[in-house]
């Protein structure tokens, strides 16, 4: 007999790829059709697998140092981008494993290669935009067109610290938000012809903002979903000089029932399943039995956070760094510092997919070389 639970949902672990051994995962990926995942992690390498199976299918090595990022290409899904604190962003052909691009993080004034923390790329894919740490002649936001090799131009008068997190607007391609560890988040209309021009709105959340994520509310996006590196969680809408709602440490913990707020930590927020209200993906750590996951959802009606899923493995998890949501299947991805990367299914789809998945590897199994 099962206990009640304030979870309305139980995902369930159905299959799992180890992609390395004593590494982290950092970040998860995907194709825009959802056919191929990539992962980056610690040890430097992305590790590319079918979605479906999680079976791998390549292995790179893109640079010599730490991986700051790694996107898809919207239109072509044999096309992969990474950063690296190296200085570098580089293109690579799926098909062929080769890099078939790299842009320099050097500007007209400076020729030293800036460290790559961030980047992403406009919705019509016409501009690559990265962030850097800071360097001695400040923290800059790089722009490329990506049919080119050469910096187009650079802000570097509205952060004073590392960028963080640089995200386009999904449905405006000329609007841009830029996060920085000195607790600014920054919304730049880059159609401008100057950065004081193009800065639209600066919001402060007085913390160091980890991961950014825009929000729709109504046919619009103009929210945004911020998670800090205090375990704290703000959602703003981008006019306003406040956040609408915000989460401390413990407010988190105690709406996944978690007894011990200093255990606690976020994984990710992101938009789920059609819906305006956010959904965070949380977990926290307990000697008997390792880390559990869970999810909440924002109740933007209400402004409370709601228990809603809860995750279950039969392995022990680590903690879990990096994760992915596909709306229509209603299934997460997560990566984390165990290495593996795991797929979780709402309960009542778990035993199908499993069996399915089964059959499928009795049909395709790999050659033992």
């Amino acid at each position: 007999m099962k206990m009640a639970t304030p979870f309305s949902k139980e995902y369930k672990a159905v299959t799992s790829l180890h992609v390395s051994d004593g590494d982290y995962c950092l970040e998860l990926a995907h194709a825009n059709e959802w056919r191929t995942l990539a992962v980056s992690s610690s040890d430097k390498l992305v590790s590319l697998m079918e979605t479906e199976t999680l079976t791998k299918t390549l292995t790179l090595e893109p640079h010599l140092e730490t991986i700051t990022g790694i996107k898809f290409s919207r239109s072509d899904s044999n096309i992969l981008w990474t950063s690296s604190v190296d200085g570098s962003i580089k293109m690579w052909d799926l098909q062929s494993g080769q890099c078939e691009k790299e842009l320099q993080g050097k500007t007209e004034t400076s020729l030293v290669s800036k460290p790559i923390s961030c980047f992403d790329i406009s919705n019509n894919e016409r501009i690559l935009c990265g962030g850097t740490e800071l360097v001695e002649q400040g923290a800059f936001i790089l722009f490329w067109d990506i049919r080119g090799k050469e910096v187009l131009g650079s802000y570097f008068e509205s952060a004073t610290d590392d960028i963080s997190q640089v995200v386009f607007n999904p449905h405006q391609e000329d609007i841009l938000a830029a996060a920085s560890t000195d607790g600014l988040i920054n919304i730049f209309d880059i159609s401008q012809n100057s950065e004081s021009d193009a800065l639209t709105y600066s919001l402060n959340t007085e913390v160091v903002v980890s991961k950014l994520c825009w929000q729709s509310h109504g046919s619009k996006f103009e929210r945004l979903a911020a998670t800090t590196d205090v375990e704290t969680f703000q959602y703003w809408d981008i006019r306003e000089a406040a956040p609408l709602h915000s989460f401390t440490r413990e407010e988190i913990a105690g709406a996944m029932k978690c007894q011990t707020p200093d255990e606690s930590y976020i994984v990710s927020a992101m938009a789920f399943n059609h819906s305006d209200d956010p959904v965070i993906l949380a977990g926290f750590h307990t000697e008997s039995e390792g880390d559990s996951l869970r999810s909440l959802r924002l109740d933007l009606s209400s402004g409370q956070l709601r228990p809603h899923g809860n995750f279950v493995a039969r392995q022990p998890l680590l903690m879990t760094r990096t994760s992915l949501y596909q709306p229509q299947t209603d299934t997460f991805f997560t990566g984390g510092e165990c290495g593996v990367v795991r797929l979780w299914c709402p309960e009542l789809q778990a035993t199908t997919v499993k069996e399915h998945l089964t059959k499928k590897t009795k049909k395709h199994r790999s050659k033992p070389y």
